[in-house]
């Protein structure tokens, strides 16, 4: 039994002995190899630390060489006297050689007087032919030295002798605030670190690197770059009173010996690691193939065992399938000898529902729409289930259930099977009645004609521990499937025989409705035989069936032919309506009791179900009162074009007089403004007294001219306007305008009116709408109708209000006025127009100012239009198109 449980527990749990194996041993590889990366690390970061301290040794003994030459200046200093005589001098000049010669890197020394004491020479730092003076930087380390007291380095500069700078050291002297003179040493900085590398390696503190000095401008002093790639480390040199910057590039620490190392380490660890994982896995295969082998043995003597039992269960139910088909064979029978659907359904519902020994059976069928199916059939097998009584009132015709909400019905319509459903899984198979039990089981089929489903069948039972028996289903399905056919099959009988009965109806009703017709019809058989005529035909073609043959009815259609707009000659249109063609509008004349009738006949073939040709159709109108119509309106029409002609010509006088009266108003208008003009410049000159002073009476009676000359030169503008814009030739500049600006410039203009008659003057905008129209013309629109609401308004207020409305900019101008009654709203805008009131009378006025305002509105592509009310004011309010661009202009802009 032990060994039993070990090879059941290594067939089920051995694979992860291989695995776990190869896991171990991958990341007993992986940490070597972070040891080994981490040993590559260990030794950059010893190359990065001797690099460090190269750079430390290299710095610090290139500070002590550059600082053993500013001590040459020092030792200079001391051979320094205030003598100014030419021995002096040149006792200076030998010690100064003396030091330059004994310290290298040091190209010479120079002395600057700045002071009286001695005379400063502009060349005393010309060194052959460049000036150090005349280099960017000199001059301001000079300067820093003379400020400081202290020595100060240039930058290093390019000469013809190579790279130098110069380290100003000025002398002071005995009270350290007078300087004596600014000692200049002249220093190679190349020579300076040649003579640190020596002395660095000298104590064997270098290693094979290369060294980069940059100055304290970034420039680099030597003339070999380090290689590309290798590593480098910064470290600051102090020179005088600057900064360099010593980089130093250390060779780098070789990967490959490591890379060799890190290769062998996978390697080995991957095969390892693989070959033992095998091992395992071959001893887990082995000892699960075992295992298998053990089940199989197991499982074909349980096979063996439950084969059996099939056997015997099969033949059980191979004898109750028999019974039940030798049953659903005697029910097809039955079923099969009624032709009365309602009696199929009632065997049907019935025969299953006692083999099922069901209480309650139902039939329901769909609806066109297929989401809702409605009863059709309700029996009740058993009269004592409960509330026989209520089921058997309930017209169950009326029942309609929607397919989605009830389980018993959706679950059978989506997968196409049976559903049966009993105790707890009846849950959502649909309402219970308040005090209805709810069923025991149910069962539910669906009924398929040709794979379409048509309806459903359910049954159900009632009562404690009563069930469906699962085997008995088969034997539904089969008499279901079979009952569908049966029950569409009588009722395709039951509908051919209504549709027969409905159909001689409907004989008898046609033929009375085609004697009632004002119209004639004529129906043909396919032998060109008249089947059916009405007393309008009989009527209008002076032609009796019974007492004619088909040679007069010939005789009929063909001689007497007046139009021939179905084309094909004097042919008998009803036989070519037998060959499948169709007419409409044949016309023909009649003579019936000494007159003449005018005939349209139409024609078509009759086809049957299959698309045969079974006979002819003529239906006759009289048109002999439409024909007499149409000649007198043809005669009307003729006399109309005759108007029309002459009513042309009178409108191009019109047209013509039209012109002349423009081209008369604009020639005036020019030539009255001209005068005007003339007189408006004479009284202003007149009154400004350039022809001598005028008294007070002189004066009032040149300001009633000038008054009345400005009041007739805008009436000669507004008349002028008027003619550009009735002729086409008004000019507009369309741009995009700030609504406010404008609103603004028209308050201004009317402010000194409103003024004057006290009245308030408001603007209100939420906005700032941009719009699309001619600036100047907008203006005037504004302007005339604020001057009108200043001039009607006796007290109260004038209101501006503007913003945007959908894609529109909106100016209103409302004014407390008194207001404009409903007959006189749309003539205001009317050219000479006033409203006939006392007010606008005492005002006066042209009438031209709201007529010019609405058509230059409408020429910018808006509109004005007005609301008002006597007694309450006036609000004209302006609307134009907004700018696509940008509908508002920011508040801040």
């Amino acid at each position: 039994m032990k060994i039993a449980w070990l090879q059941a527990r290594v067939a089920r749990w051995g694979w992860v002995l291989p695995a776990a194996a190869l896991t171990l041993l991958l990341a007993g590889t992986f940490y070597l190899d972070r040891q080994n990366a981490n040993q590559l690390e260990l030794a950059r970061q010893e190359a990065g630390a001797a690099a460090q301290r190269e750079a430390a040794t290299l710095g610090e003994e290139l500070a002590a060489q550059v600082g053993s030459r500013v001590g040459a200046l020092a030792a200079a200093k001391l051979q320094f006297t205030a003598v100014e005589d030419s021995v002096s001098r040149r006792a200076f000049a030998a010690a100064v050689d003396s030091v330059i010669s004994r310290v290298s890197g040091l190209s010479g020394i120079s002395v600057i007087y700045p002071d009286p004491l001695g005379a400063i020479a502009p060349d005393a730092l010309r060194r052959g032919r460049y000036d150090p003076f005349a280099i960017d930087g000199v001059p301001e380390s000079y300067r820093k030295a003379i400020e400081t007291r202290r020595p100060a380095a240039s930058r290093v500069i390019d000469t013809p002798a190579g790279r130098r700078f110069l380290v100003f050291d000025p002398v002071t002297g005995d009270d350290t605030l007078h300087i004596r003179a600014v000692l200049v040493a002249e220093m190679e900085p190349n020579g300076i670190l040649r003579a640190a590398l020596e002395r660095a390696q000298e104590t064997g503190s270098l290693g094979p690197s290369f060294y980069d000095i940059y100055d304290d401008h970034g420039r680099r002093i030597t003339n070999v770059p380090a290689p590309q790639g290798w590593p480098r480390v910064e470290r600051p040199v102090r020179i005088a009173d600057t900064e360099w910057r010593l980089v130093v590039a250390h060779q780098p620490v070789s990967e490959q010996p490591y890379e060799v190392i890190r290769t062998a380490i996978w390697v080995t660890g991957i095969v390892l690691s693989l070959a033992f994982a095998l091992s395992l896995t071959l001893l887990w295969r082995m000892v699960a193939a075992q295992r298998e082998e053990i089940g199989r043995r197991r499982a074909a003597e349980e096979q063996a065992r439950q084969s059996a039992a099939e056997a015997a269960w099969r033949a059980l139910q191979a004898r109750r399938l028999t019974e039940q088909l030798e049953s659903a064979q005697q029910m097809a029978l039955r079923l099969s000898g009624s032709h009365d659907p309602e009696e199929v359904i009632e065997e049907f519902l019935g025969g299953v529902g006692e083999a099922l020994e069901a209480d309650v059976a139902m039939l329901y069928i769909f609806e066109e729409e297929d989401d809702a199916v409605v009863g059709r059939r309700r029996i009740l097998l058993n009269p004592a289930v409960p509330r026989a009584e209520d089921l058997l009132r309930e017209d169950f015709r009326k029942v309609r259930a929607p397919v989605a909400l009830m389980k018993h019905l959706s679950e059978p319509v989506a997968t196409g099977r049976p559903f049966l459903a009993k105790g707890a899984e009846l849950a959502g198979t649909g309402p219970g009645g308040a005090g209805m039990p709810g069923p025991t089981a149910l069962l539910t089929i669906p009924l398929t004609i040709g794979g379409h489903l048509v309806g459903l069948a359910v049954w159900e039972t009632y009562g404690e521990g009563r069930l469906f028996d699962a085997d008995a289903i088969p034997f539904a399905q089969a008499v279901t499937a079979h009952a569908a056919a049966i029950l569409r099959a009588a009722e395709l009988l039951e509908s051919v025989g209504q549709a027969m009965e409905k159909a001689s109806k409907e004989a008898v009703r046609l033929a009375t409705v085609l004697d009632q017709l004002s119209d004639g019809v004529v129906l043909f058989d396919a032998n060109g035989e008249p089947e059916l005529v009405n007393a309008a035909a009989e009527a209008l073609l002076g032609i009796s069936r019974g007492a004619s043959g088909p040679a007069d009815w010939d005789k009929a259609f063909r001689s007497r032919a007046l139009q021939k707009k179905a084309g094909g000659g004097e042919d008998f249109f009803p036989a070519r309506a037998l060959r499948g063609e169709r007419l409409r509008d044949v016309r023909f004349t009649v003579r019936v009791q000494g007159s003449d009738r005018y005939i349209a006949a139409s024609a078509a073939p009759v086809l049957g179900q299959d698309g045969v040709i079974r006979g002819a159709a003529v239906v006759l109108h009289d048109v002999t009162d439409e024909h007499e119509y149409a000649e007198m309106l043809r005669h009307t029409n003729q006399e109309l074009r005759q108007q029309a002609a002459l009513l042309e010509r009178v409108n191009d006088e019109l047209r013509a007089a039209t012109a002349a009266k423009d081209q008369f108003l604009a020639m005036m208008s020019h030539e009255l403004r001209t005068p005007i003009n003339a007189i408006i410049g004479y009284t202003d000159l007149l009154d400004l007294g350039v022809h001598g002073a005028l008294n007070e009476s002189q004066r009032t009676m040149m300001s009633r001219v000038l008054d009345t000359s400005n009041h007739l030169l805008g009436l000669v503008n507004d008349l002028l306007d008027l003619t550009k814009i009735a002729a086409g030739r008004i000019d507009l500049r369309f741009e995009e305008v700030a609504v406010e600006r404008i609103v603004r410039r028209a308050v201004d203009q009317i402010a000194p009116l409103a003024a004057g008659k006290d009245l308030r003057v408001e603007v209100k905008g939420d906005s700032d709408p941009v719009a699309v129209a001619d600036e100047t013309r907008l203006s005037q629109i504004l302007i005339n109708l604020a001057s009108n609401a200043v001039k009607f308004t006796e007290s109260g207020s004038i209101t501006f209000e503007y913003g945007v409305d959908g894609d529109r900019a909106r100016i209103c101008v409302r004014d407390t006025g008194p207001g404009i009654g409903e007959r006189d709203r749309e003539q205001v805008f009317d050219e000479f127009y006033q409203v006939d009131s006392g007010l606008a009378r005492n005002v006066g006025g042209s009438g031209l100012g709201l007529a010019i305002s609405r058509r230059l509105a409408r020429l910018m592509g808006g509109e004005i239009s007005l609301q008002s009310e006597p007694g309450r004011g006036s609000e004209f309010v302006l609307d134009l198109p907004l700018s696509r661009a940008r509908s508002t202009v920011p508040r801040d802009a």
